[in-house]
């Protein structure tokens, strides 16, 4: 059994679910959203909802009162996990918070936040981000104490090197950190990316990815990318918003004093997770380079709830 690492976001958590019935943990898959509501649960009666369950789903979809019957009445709270898939999810959620109930609900995707699944919600959720492990998280992970500076600048490259997920951080062995971090970047990919954006050209998005992965930290050029892939303008701003909304990429915008100045400039591109950008890459390397570190710090300014412009 992996060891549970507390979470920076429990103080905001708590002080959040006492005030609204309907709270949302939304970020990248496996980052520990699931673990974290489920350690949240101990010690109350409640219940717990898989949406990948067809049962579960279809009772959902088709019947919510029913579906309330079944898995939500009598217990104090209910975590819904990844009900963003169903349909009508935000008729149906509101439904189920307006009949008094306390649901937790978790989401890899940023389609939860979208107009026809929150329109429905306002005022009535609050929503938070979990982000894979931060610095602090990582050493608590790997129970680090005590830090010298030969250690700090060891855990620093381990953490920039393979990232923050934390069923990476708890495997010690590098060759199957590297596997886990495969069949993640494959899973987010076919799951996440392609199948809830519609995206049917898996090569193609591939290579995007890969093209990507060799261009952390430079402002995005659409013509440039278009060009060099072979790809139109839409395909390219298509694939972007789904890589964005699927927590693999963060577009970090211009800082002007001139707002409309700040809204025409084009973004720079980070990775959400720096080794999720290396396996994608295939690039593994000895020493940290430049930019990868500039990645590194983004990741970690907004783990620590900043929004950065550059």
């Amino acid at each position: 059994m992996m060891m549970y690492v507390e979470r920076s976001i429990k103080s905001k958590f708590d002080k959040i679910s006492k005030n609204y019935n309907m709270v949302a943990v939304v970020g990248a898959r496996q980052s520990g959203k699931t673990t974290f509501l489920r350690k949240q649960m101990e010690n109350k009666n409640s219940s717990y909802i898989l949406f990948d369950d067809p049962d579960a789903r279809s009772l959902f979809e088709d019947d919510i009162k029913k579906f309330e019957k079944q898995f939500i009445s009598g217990h104090d709270v209910s975590i819904l996990d990844e009900v963003q898939y169903c349909k009508d999810a935000g008729r149906k959620l509101k439904y189920l918070v307006d009949s008094d109930h306390r649901l937790w609900i978790t989401s890899s995707s940023e389609i939860i936040l979208s107009k026809e699944i929150l329109s429905f919600l306002v005022g009535r959720v609050s929503i938070i981000r979990l982000f894979p492990f931060s610095f602090k998280e990582f050493l608590a992970a790997r129970r680090q104490k005590e830090l010298t500076s030969k250690i700090l600048e060891r855990m620093i490259w381990e953490h920039a090197t393979y990232g923050g997920y934390p069923k990476v951080v708890l495997t010690d062995d590098i060759d199957v950190k590297k596997i886990i971090l495969s069949d993640l970047y494959e899973t987010m990919l076919l799951k996440d990316v392609a199948r809830t954006f519609s995206i049917n050209d898996i090569r193609s998005l591939e290579e995007f990815s890969r093209y990507l992965a060799f261009s952390i930290g430079e402002i995005i050029s659409y013509d440039k990318i278009s060009s060099n892939l072979n790809i139109s303008f839409q395909t390219v701003k298509k694939y972007l918003d789904a890589m964005e909304k699927s927590y693999l990429i963060y577009r970090v915008p211009p800082f002007f004093t001139n707002k409309k100045k700040e809204i025409v400039k084009q973004p720079k591109l980070y990775f959400v997770d720096t080794g999720l950008r290396n396996v994608i890459s295939k690039k593994f390397e000895v020493n940290i380079d430049g930019k990868l570190f500039e990645n590194y710090v983004l990741t970690e300014l907004l783990k620590m709830g900043f929004t950065p412009k550059y």
